[in-house]
């Protein structure tokens, strides 16, 4: 989680939005809300994803290619995490401010 907060900040993401990601929450900003709806079901589903909510992220602004990009991104998350929880490495300095805060929901 630490990792993917700062990413998502340095890639631009407002802080708003990444705290309410972390939170579980839907992000207020819409564009945003569909990419994490759409992430979320992909996962949630295991990638067994209705046409409808394909045309809703798409809705949303993002594109075919985009998509794509989710998946891709969504499985390397998968592959780092099993990874990391497995070998158990301590966080990076860099991330550290960013690491797991108690009383988020599980699997957030």
């Amino acid at each position: 989680m630490a990792f993917h907060t700062l990413e998502a900040l340095q890639d631009g993401v407002e802080p708003a939005v990444v705290e309410a990601i972390r939170r579980g929450e839907v992000p207020a900003d819409q564009r945003m809300a569909a990419l994490s709806a759409f992430t979320r079901s992909l996962i949630g589903k295991q990638g067994h994803v209705e046409d409808a909510e394909v045309a809703a992220f798409k809705a949303a602004g993002f594109t075919e290619e985009q998509v794509f990009e989710v998946i891709t991104g969504v499985a390397i998350s998968a592959m780092t995490n099993y990874t990391a929880n497995l070998a158990g490495p301590p966080l990076e300095d860099a991330v550290v401010p960013h690491a797991w805060k108690t009383g988020y929901p599980a699997g957030a």
